[in-house]
């Protein structure tokens, strides 16, 4: 959590082998002053893609960002939500951030060019 604007950045040291094809990570409960948070990544890199589902905190307000740090040579194309309630995103490099006003569980379907791995 950034103690000057309040922004809640998930996934921001995260190195980059964690997201190689195949791998999955979750992050359950994480306490921030908005409520807690969590996400569950799975890399299909081998098929161009990184799906996420992120749990926001219970309290609405704070910028959400995500940050997924593929392994070298891959780059984020468009993301999508996934459901009956579309978020609107917006992509910085390998940041998707989502709207101050999104509650509760997003799923999300990130689009990969570059890099293709042999998995």
């Amino acid at each position: 959590e950034n103690p000057v604007d309040g922004s809640v950045t998930l996934g921001h040291g995260l190195p980059r082998e964690c997201l190689e094809n195949g791998r999955t990570l979750s992050v359950d409960g994480a306490s921030t002053r908005w409520g807690k948070v969590g996400y569950h990544l799975q890399s299909q890199l081998a098929d161009g893609g990184i799906s996420a589902r992120i749990t926001l905190p219970e309290r609405p307000g704070a910028t959400i960002i995500l940050r997924l740090r593929a392994p070298s040579g891959f780059r984020l194309e468009p993301a999508e939500t996934l459901g009956a309630n579309p978020v609107t995103l917006a992509i910085e490099d390998d940041r998707i951030v989502l709207t101050r006003d999104a509650t509760g569980v997003i799923e999300l379907v990130t689009k990969w060019t570059g890099a293709r791995t042999d998995a």
